[in-house]
């Protein structure tokens, strides 16, 4: 078969490193054509910056694919290229430090039917698929007598094809390199995180796990249970499903974003950035009846432990979005909330809290109300805690270890009224900022960047910041975002 000859440039790095081998070396002889005369490469690479390396035949084949590779993506490039010698009669291969691009074949994905909707079927595709493949469930209905889980060995998409409804527990593990995707399930499982809710996952924040997508579900509960639960802090994304409250589901919380067990508020958190948990574009509905309704502190989602969330453009109805500092617990940490639409649309509606903000810091913005509410309806800054010294730990207005980094409220609807539910430790004007449009300029200690004077406010960590939302929609509805391409390589095809 013709070849295309691939070059690729050799450093004075690699000349030195040579050197220091020489005298292993002098009696060898480099293969692939490097010299034939001792120490001759030593020699010839030392004298200059950049020398050609030898040429790689490669086939046409592999190197149209790997052009496909290089002019988006070049995050797959090998390190070192192996180098032939020949000593006492055997062949080795010495690695040096050379950039060059693997040429990978195409991955294609299968497509893995299970014979049925139940537990055991579900789990013998799954188990059957390989990264990158998608399961899908037929329907009508199943009940899971036991868990189903999605390994961390793999990433696939479990796919309802809007047919499936489970009652039963999902447990899934985030995997390091692809992706999972739930869609096209109705869930009707409800209860206490990893025991009887719908879909459990965890996650890893360092190094991060690849952002899941949890999309076009419908979950549906009639008690006050939850229904969705996600730990670890690493990236993820629930988006576009249906979920529907019945009365008697008053208290229900539907998310839990859980956090970590340590460390949430010791590491870096940089506001309006992808490594969080994103809710986005869900229609979220509980229906309360009586004279008054009263949404009884139905949340759309409650975060803890240090966790990192974002919820933007969702519709929400008769339900609050609760960060929680539950006094002697481990706090939320940073909450982004925004562009999302608050709805008391039922008979008598009686909603005190649109949102209740418990712990940490973040912003909420352009938030809206629309109906009739028999109570205020506020936007509530509290601390749990009755007792202790300002600052208390994991307080309004805290951030990384603790310093000071107040939270930032403005452009929501004028019916949407900003207070503090515990005056003496959560105070506007030093814990919590409210106004019309955005501040140019935002006190900020959310990373160890952001350590040095004071910005403006007590501590000695704040710096200051323009917020800028994450990307929306999120780039996972679109598809993966390609790897940065690495630095420092050269190629050229003849």
């Amino acid at each position: 078969m013709t070849g295309v000859k691939l070059q690729v440039v050799w450093r004075r790095s690699v000349a030195s490193q040579l050197d220091a081998t020489r005298s292993d070396l002098k009696d060898d002889r480099l293969g692939s054509g490097l010299s034939g005369t001792k120490n001759g490469p030593e020699r010839a690479g030392a004298k200059s910056a950049t020398r050609a390396f030898p040429i790689v035949v490669v086939p046409p084949f592999y190197v149209l694919h790997g052009l496909s590779c290089l002019v988006p993506q070049l995050a797959t490039a090998l390190e070192s290229l192996p180098i032939m010698i020949r000593r006492n009669g055997l062949l080795f291969l010495m690695a040096l430090p050379l950039c060059v691009c693997v040429f990978s074949h195409p991955v294609h994905a299968n497509t893995v039917s299970a014979n049925s909707c139940s537990a055991t079927d579900v789990q013998n595709a799954i188990n059957s698929a390989m990264s990158g493949d998608t399961v899908l469930v037929p329907g009508p209905s199943c009940t899971w007598s036991s868990t189903v889980t999605i390994p961390g060995s793999k990433g696939i998409t479990l796919n309802g094809q809007n047919v499936a409804t489970i009652t039963g527990h999902l447990e899934v593990t985030a995997n390091s390199a692809a992706s999972t995707f739930i869609t096209g399930f109705t869930w009707v499982s409800g209860g206490n995180c990893g025991v009887a809710n719908a879909i459990s996952i965890h996650t890893t924040f360092a190094p991060p796990s690849q952002t899941f997508r949890v999309f076009a579900n419908t979950f549906s509960e009639n008690s006050n249970g939850t229904l969705f639960c996600v730990d670890g802090n690493g990236p993820g994304l629930f988006d576009h499903n249906t979920i529907s409250i019945g009365s008697s589901g008053g208290a229900t919380e539907v998310i839990h974003n859980l956090g970590v067990t340590a460390g949430g508020w010791t590491t870096d958190v940089t506001p309006g950035s992808s490594n969080m948990f994103f809710v986005e574009d869900n229609t979220f509905t509980f229906t309360p009846t009586g004279n008054p309704a009263n949404f009884q502190g139905t949340s759309a989602i409650q975060s803890y432990s240090g966790a990192r969330t974002v919820v933007r453009h969702n519709n929400i109805h008769m339900m609050q979005v609760d960060q929680h500092g539950t006094c002697g617990m481990v706090y939320a940490r940073w909450w982004e909330i925004y562009e999302n639409t608050f709805f008391t649309d039922v008979a008598n509606a009686n909603q005190s809290n649109y949102m209740a903000l418990r712990g940490g810091s973040g912003v909420a913005f352009n938030n809206h109300h629309q109906g009739t509410n028999l109570a205020s309806g506020v936007v509530e800054l509290t601390e749990d805690c009755t007792t202790g010294t300002y600052p208390l730990s994991n307080q309004i207005g805290r951030g990384d270890s603790q310093d000071y980094s107040p939270v930032y409220i403005w452009g929501n609807d004028a019916d949407m009224t900003v207070n503090s539910g515990n005056a003496t430790d959560v105070q506007s004007g030093r814990d919590y900022f409210t106004s019309v449009s955005q501040p140019a300029s935002l006190v900020v200690c959310e990373t160890a960047a952001n350590k040095g004077a004071a910005g403006g406010g007590p501590g000695t960590c704040p710096g200051t910041y323009n917020y800028a939302p994450y990307t929306y929609p999120h780039p996972v509805t679109a598809g993966a975002t390609p790897p940065a391409p690495p630095t420092n390589v050269k190629a050229s095809a003849h």
